[in-house]
């Protein structure tokens, strides 16, 4: 399965684009490459599918072109995954993620929603959604993501940090401790 803590992460790094301004900006994105990416990107055209019709082929061909910073192909990569599996909701992240690298927060907001609607217990959607949120300034809904994110995995030790970060935005100093 792909859904491994690498691959969390990876998902997580990749969804920030780099942006300082936001809480996850600061982690390490060359740590975080599954083994399947790597395996994509090893190849010289990764746009290029062998199995048209295979909804994974077409994420992880989304994955490689984002990580080449090739972000309209990986959009359609993405849009191609999505459109064969609509239940794949880390499609939805990844691609949200490769709206945030653009500045689309609002887009990328839209995407980690469908994913929340597709695994409602998906906390990585949370908490990233609860970044974009930060990123736009809507504090209030950030924290409320952030909160969520909590309840859903309490051992997801950095979405304290954000939580309290955006407490701290909103001058509520003590529930920013």
């Amino acid at each position: 399965m792909l859904l491994t803590a690498s691959f969390s992460v990876m998902v997580l790094a990749a969804a920030c684009g780099g942006d300082a301004s936001v809480p996850e900006a600061s982690i390490s994105r060359s740590n975080a490459v599954p083994t399947a990416a790597l395996a994509v990107e090893s190849t010289p055209k990764p746009e290029v599918i062998v199995d048209p019709n295979a909804a994974l082929a077409h994420f992880e061909a989304g994955v490689a072109l984002q990580e080449q910073g090739r972000l309209d192909q990986a959009i359609a990569a993405f849009d191609e995954a999505i459109r064969l599996n609509p239940q794949y909701g880390v499609s939805y992240v990844r691609r949200g993620g490769v709206y945030r690298q653009l500045g689309e927060n609002r887009r990328a907001i839209r995407d980690y929603d469908a994913a929340i609607r597709v695994d409602p217990r998906n906390s990585l959607a949370f908490y990233i959604r609860g970044n974009s949120y930060y990123a736009l300034t809507q504090f209030q809904q950030a924290i409320e993501d952030y909160s969520e994110t909590i309840r859903l995995d309490p051992q997801f030790v950095l979405v304290y940090l954000a939580r309290g970060l955006a407490h701290n935005e909103l001058d509520q100093h003590l529930q920013a401790i």
